[in-house]
């Protein structure tokens, strides 16, 4: 049975068992990483998130960055296009009152856009805290004044902020970035 075509894309229905294979490599390339090891942040002050392990899809859109011991701090994106991102981070202690908040760095010389920032307010007045998350569609490059070569190397790296008036612990923390595709 052939499986049904979208937008160029083999359709891959969940609950299949095993995974067609042309369901395994339709999917966008992706960035993925973790962080498990502890990051203690002074109030007021930022902290990078770098990941313990981490896992490329595709080589020719993502390399690893800088190392720092044996933790990445950054990934480079080696692509003109579209990225989907989401960065989260959870606290080891739920904060109470003040802020918290992840933001993203892109370090290109060439752009005008050095950093976006995302967070929240505590408390939430949620049973339970959420985690804070960094979410955004991007392309790049970002800047459309600058002579569009393209061959540039863009490193995105992430830190979380906080100022709870008292130091806090991240307990872990996830990164996954999609190549959704060069600009139509």
């Amino acid at each position: 049975m052939a499986l049904p075509q979208m937008h160029g894309r083999t359709h891959c229905a969940g609950g299949s068992d095993p995974i067609p294979a042309a369901c395994l490599v339709s999917r966008p390339p992706g960035f993925h990483a973790y962080k498990n090891s502890t990051l203690t942040l002074t109030t007021g002050n930022a902290g990078q998130l770098n990941w313990d392990s981490w896992l490329i899809d595709d080589a020719a859109t993502f390399e690893e960055g800088t190392l720092s011991g044996p933790d990445l701090t950054d990934v480079k994106l080696m692509l003109p296009g579209w990225y989907a991102i989401s960065c989260w981070a959870s606290w080891a202690t739920e904060p109470t009152a003040g802020f918290g908040g992840i933001t993203m760095i892109h370090d290109d010389v060439d752009i005008s856009e050095p950093r976006d920032a995302q967070g929240v307010t505590y408390p939430m007045n949620w049973p339970s805290q959420a985690a804070m998350q960094f979410a955004a569609i991007r392309y790049f490059p970002t800047d459309f004044t600058q002579t569009q070569t393209f061959a540039w190397v863009n490193r995105l790296e992430f830190w979380a902020i906080h100022n709870h008036g008292s130091n806090r612990d991240i307990n872990n923390a996830y990164l996954d970035i999609a190549y959704l595709g060069a600009r139509p």
